[in-house]
């Protein structure tokens, strides 16, 4: 039989002289077994039925690679569950740092609030206890300032360990600075002045509500905040991989990164660090190697140089004569090779990020 064929994947392959067995049964003809060719391996498989299939090309992959994709699979594997625990332990860090963030806004407004009260309080008594009035603000004015210096400290506290909370709060604590000052202007210049307690009393109410303003722009720039660790997960732009054979691309790694394959830029290139005997940083060195690149023999008697021969990169030198009249004379050539002077090497890949 002659003729050609096509695998299930469009492949296409012709055959010749291909034998029937002597029994045919059900009118269903076998293929002989023979040596496996390029295309892929013939197996032969009992005829029991009209039009079955007697053969088939079947994909076998070496040990070697299927070892190799488990364990790049493996790998990342391992480098995804290091990213996602990375990111669960920072944004529990952030989570904590809002939670006594808010803690503490509450607490400065809860003594805002009670000193708005009993300012209120004393402000309905300034008609029979003016100075009762004065010694109570100044108690009271006191504690503030305590409270207000402790505040100072955990807004501090809380800056070293963010930044992104910190504007917020020193925007709080300088608006607690304000009533203090202005408390002491009240002080100073009429403790019994409706004027001055009203005064004050509206400006613990605007505090009040820029406390709530200060929250909400935290809350904003804690989710700012989870946005860029979500984007740290890449390399910067201008990130420079290098691929050894064997290990996964850049593009396997980060795929939602652009990389630009920049190898041609160094084609052939061998790296050192600058300094000693390599050139200066960003300039080419050319090659070079010690070799025996001439040959000098003279007569024996008068020891002269009378003869140099010169021995040429990837070519037989002209002959050397070397002996004497009393053993006879011998003539030797020299081939010196033209290949580059290397170590044991491999090839690499090297990747840009573009984008």
């Amino acid at each position: 039989m002659n003729g050609e064929f096509y695998w299930e994947d469009k492949s296409e392959f012709k055959y010749t002289f291909w034998s029937a067995e002597s029994d045919l049964k059900n009118g269903c003809a076998g293929i002989s077994s023979g040596p496996a060719n390029p295309k892929g391996n013939w197996h032969t498989e009992s005829c029991t039925n009209v039009n079955s299939v007697v053969c088939q090309k079947r994909q076998s992959w070496s040990s070697v690679k299927l070892q190799t994709l488990l364990m790049e699979m493996t790998d990342e594997m391992t480098a995804a569950k290091r990213e996602i625990q990375e990111t669960k332990s920072k944004l529990a860090f952030v989570q904590q740092e809002l939670e006594t963030t808010k803690l503490e806004l509450e607490e400065a407004k809860d003594n805002l609030l009670k000193s708005t009260h009993q300012i209120s309080d004393l402000h309905e008594k300034h008609n029979s206890t003016g100075s009762l009035l004065q010694d109570f603000l100044t108690t009271e004015m006191d504690s503030l300032k305590h409270d207000i210096g402790i505040f100072k400290k955990q807004v501090i506290d809380v800056k070293n360990s963010s930044d992104g909370l910190t504007r917020q709060m020193v925007t709080v604590a300088g608006k607690i600075v304000q009533v203090e000052t202005n408390m002491e202007i009240m002080k100073t210049e009429n403790s019994k002045s409706n004027t001055s307690l009203s005064a004050f009393k509206n400006r613990v109410i605007s505090l009040e509500t820029e406390t709530a303003m200060a929250k909400s722009l935290s809350r904003i720039e804690i989710l700012g905040m989870k946005t860029d660790i979500e984007k740290n997960k890449l390399p910067p732009v201008g990130f420079i991989y290098i691929q050894y054979y064997g290990q996964p691309a850049p593009s396997t790694l980060w795929p939602r990164a652009s990389w630009s394959d920049v190898s041609s830029t160094y084609a052939g290139y061998f790296f050192r660090a600058a300094g000693g005997g390599a050139n200066t940083f960003g300039q080419t060195q050319s090659e070079f190697a010690p070799r025996i690149t001439s040959v000098y023999f003279s007569n024996k008697d008068t020891h002269r140089h009378s003869t140099s021969i010169s021995l040429n990169l990837g070519s037989t030198s002209d002959p050397i004569t070397s002996g004497g009249w009393d053993g006879g004379w011998t003539g030797l050539k020299f081939y010196t090779t033209s290949g580059e002077v290397r170590p044991k090497n491999q090839a690499v890949l090297i990747f840009k990020r573009i984008s």
